[in-house]
């Protein structure tokens, strides 16, 4: 407690014998060097060094630190990330010296920020973390929405997705809490992250649903670079929901505007969208022309990285070489010794990058490879498949050709059946009709005997007889016929369902009253009953309507 109050007594002091006119020039050069850090990041890098030189000046310590923070950030920006981190490292341990909690949790966010963009997931959640546990002293919800946010995103990068879904939760609860704005802005994102993960765990249907909520707020706010993203995860969720038609449609479309705006990550996960969706379909020329834009995109991308790499270098030398011009005037020889040390460091540096250059190459060469014979591969497999289900096709079609001789075969048979049993009732009708004639001219016991021979000739002309060979054969060429006709009308009775097929095989009133032993009226009525049954206007036809049925 004692060393705190004697460090807060050396602030104070130091700050009121300050030149206040020293200390208004330097809050204004961090001013201006925060409204330039993102769109004039040169500018705002220049500016940060003059406050920390007037801050130093007038020994004010926290307004270094806010101008270290500052440079930090726009080093980031330039992709400048181990010296960001240096800078940044210097504002934090001035924050922490003064407990200033809201500018240590600005400033390990940034440090954490910078973490990620070097793929160091699990260190940069060690420091969002410690972000969290300040924001939350502070009851800062929109810091705390930010902190939940950016630890997602790590956890999501190291596919940890339980995790990522927790913390993705955390801040739309969090942002729920804040102002209007604010809030849309971070559910929005939120949602982003976690239709993505839900895509991944095959969630389609929800994963869906928050794409089209986070796509509502982007396009309201005109943000196309958020929306470039946001078709990617549409491009996605298509392609992992098996519609690589449509994944190609949005990938396509989505490409134009990632070259527009420059967005070398989507341009990467598009082109292998491309590539994948269009093997699947077995478009393997252009999944290959796909491929190769990939590569090459990927090349240019790793090309950029080296070169910002060996910059950052290169800056960091020369700054440590001007550091070292003003300790040359008291120790010559040091200097030689420290340039001929840095000189053989930055050798040994090119030597390695040109060994990883050329490892990286090589792998990619070795790779390209396997992928075009991983492609000729399967378009070997795709011939082969087509010249199988050529053979199954003429294997099918001989088989409906023996499935045609069967059903022509049915339809004589029921025809054959359908003549036969029209020919054996006449026949049996003349002869009842020729004994009725003779049985007034006959004694009794003649009588009697053509009464019996009357019975076995109407017992021949038996109904249900007839009708079990005529439907036998009848349900062979119309197999789904009474099914139907039952599923339109289940009121038909069963002598109504064998009128309507004495109709579908096209007989006339008087065969269909030949083979149902009746006269041609009650056909006649049994049609009418079934056209009013069925519904059917007085206009409409019957026979057509039955026929229609199958």
């Amino acid at each position: 407690m004692i060393r705190l109050y004697f460090i807060s007594l050396f602030f104070w002091l130091g700050f009121i014998i300050s030149s206040p006119a020293q200390i208004s020039q330097t809050e204004q050069y961090l001013i201006r060097a925060n409204e330039l850090v993102f769109e004039a990041p040169d500018s705002s890098r220049l500016l940060s060094k003059k406050a920390i030189a007037s801050a130093e000046n007038i020994q004010n310590d926290t307004l270094a630190a806010r101008g270290y923070h500052l440079l930090g950030l726009a080093e980031a920006v330039q992709g400048n990330y181990s010296v960001s981190q240096e800078y940044s490292m210097k504002a934090l341990l001035v924050f922490e010296k003064y407990n200033l909690l809201k500018r240590q949790s600005a400033t390990l966010s940034n440090i954490a920020g910078v973490i990620i963009a070097e793929e160091r997931y699990r260190e940069a959640i060690v420091y969002l973390k410690r972000s969290l546990v300040l924001d939350e002293q502070l009851m800062n919800a929109a810091g705390i929405a930010s902190d939940y946010n950016n630890l997602g995103v790590a956890y999501r990068k190291l596919d940890l997705h339980d995790s990522a879904l927790y913390y993705f939760d955390q801040e739309l609860q969090h942002a729920a809490t804040l102002k209007p704005e604010e809030k849309e802005n971070f559910s929005a994102t939120a949602k982003y992250n976690i239709a993505f993960i839900y895509t991944l765990q095959g969630k389609y249907r929800e994963a869906e649903k928050l794409l089209d909520e986070a796509h509502a707020y982007y396009r309201k706010m005109n943000d196309q670079y958020a929306l470039c993203y946001g078709a990617w995860y549409d491009a996605n969720l298509a392609y992992e929901t098996r519609a690589f038609a449509e994944a190609i449609t949005i990938a396509e479309k989505d490409l134009i505007e990632a070259n527009r705006l420059k967005l070398d990550e989507v341009r990467l996960n598009l082109f292998e969208l491309l590539s994948d969706a269009h093997a699947a379909l077995h478009h393997y020329d252009l999944a290959l022309h796909y491929q190769k834009q990939h590569e090459s995109v990927a090349d240019s991308v790793y090309t950029n990285e080296k070169a910002r790499i060996v910059a950052e270098l290169q800056y960091v030398y020369e700054t440590e070489k001007k550091g070292q011009e003003i300790l040359v005037l008291k120790k010559e020889e040091q200097r030689q010794r420290f340039v001929m040390m840095v000189t053989g460091i930055a050798a040994l540096a090119a030597l390695f990058l040109l060994i990883v250059i050329y490892l990286s190459k090589k792998l990619q060469t070795i790779r390209h490879r396997e992928r075009e014979a991983h492609l000729m591969a399967e378009h070997e497999k795709i011939q082969r498949e087509k010249y199988q289900m050529q053979t199954e096709k003429e294997l099918q079609a001989e088989k409906n050709k023996q499935l045609q001789f069967e059903l022509e075969g049915s339809q004589r048979a029921l025809a054959t059946t359908t003549l036969f049993i029209q020919q054996k009732n006449n026949l049996l009708e003349d002869l009842q009709g020729e004994l009725h004639k003779l049985t007034p001219q006959t004694d009794e016991k003649q009588q009697r005997q053509f009464l019996e021979v009357t019975k076995n000739l109407q017992h021949h002309m038996n109904f249900e007889d007839d009708w079990s060979k005529v439907i036998m054969h009848f349900e062979k060429v119309h197999p789904q016929f009474f099914n139907k006709l039952k599923e339109i009308c289940p009121d038909l009775t069963m002598n109504e369902l064998r009128q309507a097929a004495y109709i579908r095989i096209n007989l006339t009133n008087k065969e269909v009253a030949n083979l149902m032993n009746v006269d041609n009226a009650s056909v006649k009525m049994s049609r009418y009953r079934i056209k009013k049954k069925l519904k059917l206007a007085a206009e409409e036809s019957l026979t057509g309507f039955i026929m229609a049925v199958g």
